[in-house]
């Protein structure tokens, strides 16, 4: 259980990027319902494992998977642009 909430939460990260004005790994989501599937998404990276390993426990568990995740997007973008600028045919 505590593997499917941090994936709910590095794909609630993943959302929240791709929303973002800033990301170029592909076309923006716009629209505010990425926004709350992204919130929907971190929720349930915090009520899967909250039985278990408890509320404070489940909660510092999908902030970190988040805030790991909304702090690798940046530079896994700008190593994909690098790669792409190096690969272009």
């Amino acid at each position: 259980m505590t593997g499917c909430a941090v994936l709910c939460a590095l794909a609630a990260a993943w959302l929240i990027y791709r929303a973002s004005s800033h990301q170029r790994l592909g076309p923006r989501l716009a629209g505010v319902r990425w926004r709350w599937a992204a919130g929907v998404l971190g929720a349930l990276g915090w009520a899967l494992p909250a039985g278990t390993l408890g509320v404070t426990a489940a909660l510092a568990l999908a902030l970190s998977a988040l805030m790991a995740g909304l702090a690798a997007l940046p530079f896994a973008d700008a190593a994909w642009q690098r790669w792409r600028s190096r690969h272009a045919v």
